[in-house]
């Protein structure tokens, strides 16, 4: 009997043992060899490749750049050209006739309407009809406005008012009765002219520009207290009328380079405009540093849902400048980009590029450090920008 005992336990004893080696073997066969752990070393003297952070296989359309279009009908009246080259479409009051023909021939994009957010057009004759790009549009606003409400006004800290550039007269964007006054005029814009939303021009963000035209207003001593009015007006236009009607909300907003910056005018808005994008409004570049902000800042912008309208400066024939601001909107285009390459005299004539027709195919991920640049792969090509250089490929594989 103790022999069988005796046997019996031996037997069990052997059984947990194989059980047990077995559990460890696995677990050893589940471990990276010493080889796997060990990092590739990169060899004396060779160039580490940057490998991109993000690269999976295309899951996004076919990509290829898409137009915006501003401010007043082209100047040599082919609204064929426009309908059909541009995606996006910013016009202004007494247009509507031109924005009816771009639609019958194809034009698929929104519509916005154009109207100053700053200023008011000084009218010497107050019965002329006014320009249609502001809210004091009709015979007699302004008259009425200086003797009856002169408070609407932005005035300096020697209580005079402020001029803008072209005789428009500043307007307090704090001031209660001049938001009810805009907006009323706004809206009957919108209601009665068949727009699709607005575009606010000259959206200033501090007091740059006051700095620079040598004029302080007197009601806002710093740029906090201006911005803060800025966006308390902004989000009374968005909040009581816009966004409740699903028309969207753009801006150019002045003076803004960096996410810390744009970012408080993201909670009010539906589309920013950039109208120096990459390159300055000159014949210059930005500088690597600015390049790389403004790059993060619209990529964060379209992170947030944004819309952006890149907009660079120059000459038509300058084709190197125009490629590199082209290929920098692509880098940063996440799929809230339109783009136009133009001069600020020059917007109302079409500049078309073949590089517009380019057919990269599905972006393969964003960009990545490569070469001492940006880089960014696409199924059927890649971009590359130099920022540093002011230099850029946009490769189409053969």
């Amino acid at each position: 009997m103790k022999t069988l005992r005796l046997l019996f336990l031996t037997v069990l004893l052997g059984l947990v043992i194989a059980v047990t080696w077995m559990g460890v073997r696995a677990m050893i066969g589940t471990q990276p060899t010493a080889a796997e752990i060990e990092p590739e070393m990169t060899p004396t003297g060779a160039v580490e490749r940057l490998e991109p952070p993000t690269v999976q296989p295309s899951v996004s359309p076919p990509y290829s750049p898409r137009l915006a279009w501003f401010y007043k009908p082209p100047k040599d009246g082919d609204l064929a050209k426009i309908a059909q080259n541009f995606d996006l479409f910013i016009l202004t009051g007494g247009d509507e006739a031109e924005r009816e023909q771009m639609r019958a021939v194809g034009a698929k994009g929104h519509f916005l309407q154009y109207l100053r957010f700053d200023a008011i057009l000084d009218m010497e004759d107050c019965q002329k009809r006014p320009y249609q790009n502001q809210a004091a549009n009709q015979p007699g606003d302004y008259c009425w406005i200086a003797n009856e409400h002169p408070d609407w006004f932005l005035l300096d800290v020697n209580g005079r008012k402020m001029k803008n550039n072209g005789g428009y007269v500043m307007m307090d964007p704090g001031n209660a009765g001049w938001q009810d006054f805009w907006l009323e005029r706004a809206q009957m814009g919108q209601e009665t002219g068949g727009w699709d939303g607005l575009f606010l021009d000259n959206v200033e963000a501090n007091l740059d520009k006051r700095r620079r035209a040598d004029a302080l207003p007197g009601r806002y001593p710093d740029d906090d207290s201006y911005r803060q009015a800025v966006l308390s007006f902004l989000e009374r236009i968005y909040q009581t009328y816009t966004r409740p009607n699903h028309r969207p909300l753009y801006a150019n907003v002045l003076d803004v380079d960096s996410t810390d910056e744009l970012l408080p005018f993201l909670g009010v808005l539906d589309g920013v405009m950039v109208e120096s994008f990459a390159v300055d409004w000159q014949d210059g570049y930005h500088s690597r540093e600015i390049w790389e902000k403004e790059m993060k800042m619209v990529e964060s912008a379209q992170r947030m849902g944004k819309q952006l309208i890149l907009v660079a400066q120059g000459s038509e024939t300058d084709l190197a400048r125009q490629e590199f601001a082209l290929a920098s909107a692509i880098l940063a285009d996440l799929g809230g980009v339109t783009f136009r390459y133009t001069y600020y005299e020059e917007y109302t004539t079409a500049w078309l590029y073949e590089n517009y027709r380019v057919e990269l195919g599905g972006a393969l991920g964003e960009r990545y450090a490569a070469a001492g640049g940006w880089r960014r792969d696409f199924e059927r090509g890649s971009v590359m920008v130099q920022p540093a250089a002011g230099t850029a490929e946009i490769h189409i594989q053969p």
